[in-house]
């Protein structure tokens, strides 16, 4: 499943990116100006204060706020770049304006269940919180593209853990492998800020754009194979 996975990814990265590159990427560009405007105010505030304890508090607002804001990130390149694999899957054309305001509600809903029931997993126990991240990480795509939810036929939770069911382990490797090759360019590109060294962080910022929307594409595609893979029982 994962080499499909790849290779369907492969065959539609390039008409993903010819249709969607100015709102993924306009949409990024805005999203990470707060995060250079809070790398700013932390080294301001530390020249001002120096070494201590107001210091520390304020960093770690800064650095809890960059990371809420890297997630939005994240998850708006994955919702915009699924929503165009898809339409160059089907060769349909898209209103990406259109299924945001149809979805993201009821997107922004069943992930806050699906986050609550991971973090209570994590916070009784790490193993129940892992196995609610997999079990859920099908959630925004079964929000988006499942005619089962949108009828209203199906629960979001329910057939996200369904639809790995029998996959644990694929999904495991697959979000493993996925979330820390993201995670390090994100680091890499937040360990050069843009008034340190702008070329650098241009760079950085321009090819953990590609990789995301990479990850994001073969994302939906994983989604779209463990759907066929359980299409005659839903």
């Amino acid at each position: 499943m994962i080499k499909s996975t790849l290779k369907l990814t492969h065959q539609h990265l390039g008409a993903v990116l010819k249709s969607g590159w100015l709102s993924m990427l306009a949409g990024t560009v805005i999203l990470e100006i707060p995060v250079q405007g809070f790398y700013i105010y932390k080294r301001t505030i530390e020249s001002e204060l120096g070494p201590g304890g107001a210091a520390e508090t304020i960093r770690i607002i800064n650095t809890a706020s960059i990371l809420l804001i890297e997630t939005f990130i994240s998850a708006y390149i994955m919702f915009s770049a699924a929503i165009f694999a898809d339409s160059s899957y089907k060769n349909t054309p898209t209103n990406f304006l259109e299924v945001t305001k149809k979805n993201l509600i009821p997107l922004t809903i069943e992930s806050l269940r699906a986050l609550g029931k991971t973090i209570l997993g994590f916070v009784l126990f790490i193993i129940p919180g892992l196995y609610f991240y997999v079990r859920y990480s099908q959630v925004p795509f079964v929000v988006i593209f499942s005619d089962a939810y949108k009828a209203g036929k199906a629960d979001a939770l329910k057939l996200s853990s369904y639809l790995t069911q029998g996959k644990g382990v694929l999904v495991t490797m697959f979000l493993l492998l996925t979330g820390t090759f993201s995670f390090y360019l994100s680091v890499l590109k937040d360990s050069n800020p843009l008034l340190d060294s702008p070329l650098v962080f241009g760079v950085c910022f321009l090819v953990n754009f590609l990789v995301q929307v990479y990850i994001a594409i073969a994302s939906y595609f994983l989604y779209h194979l463990l759907m066929e893979d359980k299409k005659g029982s839903i």
